[in-house]
């Protein structure tokens, strides 16, 4: 036999019965006969304690429950940081160390090798240039931004996608044709790999004529098209104008306006404006200026991402085919995670506003089919928040292990689920005890969208249930 206090409706074991302040155990022992006594009018059915579930266990399934929901706490969490989550950390970028050689070599008109080096990730390049042709090879591995030499690099690509420190390996191959003395014409292409993953490519094409120089990049996954890139230079005296952009086939979209001044024994100072927005995760959208300066130790050598001097010849050429092949492993690796799912998950910045959007979009149609419907929230690894597709149950009854259905390389933090249309056999304005018994077997907090467009939330750390609210105070906040 358990020892059980009636809440809200709904029996629970004592031991699970969250007290606050410092009343005494008489006091508490009153103030819930008190409450029995004022409940009396109503005829309230005890339901057991929580107890062991099978994976896939079921929600719903209420015994009926003549009462009413008074006694929840409101509280409107939409305005305010989390207290049971972590703030999404926002766009950050490592620092990337190289070390190049260019030049020419015995017989080779030129020769270009560089090694770089990001907080965790490596790359390397080779490229050399005999007569009107140029040819280029490229690898590169590691868990985070890719360290290649070139401005896509700068891109974050949890701007794209949420699948972020994921190892992966890339390679490349590029040739450039000359055409002129001071021109010619680039082709090649990159594959990223990451476990688990489809591959990711990136083909390119360039033009360059004097101190101008262009570029398009095709973006795919496992041969889908997935997005594109454009890269412009142009220099003229001791600057350097420079545009370039990734845009994704979901519309995220990263730009980058930059000015850049080359002064004398190897210092660059510039100034840039970039703007970051994807249509999928609104709370990022933002535009940004910054200015840098760069020193460079020993000889002053060209950037691959700069426009060369004029008279660079053969050189210049293997230096601009060498940046377009470390802009294609740039771009494949940002623009997409090498997954549909998660390249096209909308993610938000907090867990409250991805139940809110889940239950938003099913709750009409749970209302209007009578059915009730699940899913899950979980946690991207670059720390946004996204739903799971909608389980489709039964009346009162929906069916699914929510640690199932999340992506790999993500974490489930929560479930959601609704009450279908209102039934006055059944206590559908509130979380029914096989509800929470849900949330705490496997270890994660709970929604509820009910039947008149409220939403709840079963906080399982607090052991408490919230009931959310708009700004203008209205319990009512989903759509029916």
């Amino acid at each position: 036999m358990h020892e059980h206090h009636v809440i809200q409706g709904v029996v629970v074991p004592k031991h699970a019965v969250l007290h606050r302040g410092s009343v005494s155990g008489r006091s508490r022992g009153l103030l819930l006969l008190a409450l029995l006594a004022l409940g009396s009018y109503l005829p309230v059915i005890a339901v057991s304690g929580p107890a062991a579930l099978p994976p896939g266990m079921g929600l719903g399934g209420q015994n009926p429950v003549y009462t009413d929901a008074a006694g929840f706490s409101s509280l409107s969490r939409f305005g305010r940081a989390g207290t049971h989550r972590e703030a999404y950390p926002g766009l950050v970028f490592g620092e990337t160390e190289q070390l190049a050689f260019s030049g020419p070599l015995g017989g080779l008109d030129s020769l270009y090798f560089s090694r770089s080096f990001g907080e965790r990730d490596e790359a390397s390049r080779f490229a050399v240039g005999l007569g009107r042709l140029a040819l280029s090879a490229g690898t590169g591995s590691g868990d985070g931004r890719p360290a290649q030499d070139h401005v896509y690099s700068l891109a974050p690509s949890n701007l794209f996608h949420g699948a972020v420190e994921q190892r992966y390996r890339s390679y490349d191959l590029g040739a450039r044709l000359s055409l002129g003395e001071r021109s010619g014409l680039s082709l090649g292409s990159g594959t990223v790999e990451s476990p688990g993953r489809e591959d990711r490519q990136a083909h390119f094409i360039g033009f360059d004529a004097g101190r101008l120089s262009l570029a398009a990049f095709d973006l795919r996954r496992g041969g889908d098209a997935v997005g594109r890139g454009f890269d412009l230079r142009w220099g003229f005296g001791r600057l350097d104008l420079g545009y370039s952009e990734l845009t994704s086939r979901q519309d995220a979209r990263w730009q980058r306006l930059g000015l850049d001044f080359r002064a004398d024994r190897g210092r660059n100072f510039g100034v840039h404006l970039e703007s970051r927005d994807n249509a999928l995760f609104q709370d990022v959208a933002d535009i940004g200026l910054m200015f840098s300066f760069r020193q460079e130790l020993g000889s002053p050598r060209r950037s691959m991402n700069a426009t060369p001097e004029p008279e660079s010849g053969t050189n210049r050429g293997t230096l601009i085919l060498a940046g377009l092949g470390a802009g294609a492993l740039a771009a494949a690796a940002v623009a997409s995670s090498g997954s549909s799912d998660s390249d096209s998950a909308a993610r938000f910045e907090s867990q409250d506003r991805a139940a809110l959007a889940a239950l938003a979009d099913i709750n009409p149609t749970s209302v209007r089919d009578n059915r009730e419907y699940g899913g899950s929230i979980y946690r991207n690894g670059d720390g946004s928040f996204s739903r799971s597709a909608h389980v489709r149950g039964e009346f009162k009854r929906v069916v699914f292990n929510p640690h199932a259905i999340v992506p790999d390389g993500t974490r489930a933090t929560a479930y959601y689920h609704t009450h279908g249309r209102a039934n006055p056999n059944y206590l559908d304005e509130q979380f029914s005890p096989q509800d929470l018994q849900f949330a705490r077997f496997y270890v994660i907090d709970g929604y509820l969208g009910t039947p008149a467009g409220r939403m709840f939330l079963y906080d399982l750390q607090q052991d408490r249930i919230f009931q959310f609210q708009d700004a203008s105070g209205s319990e009512f906040i989903l759509p029916n």
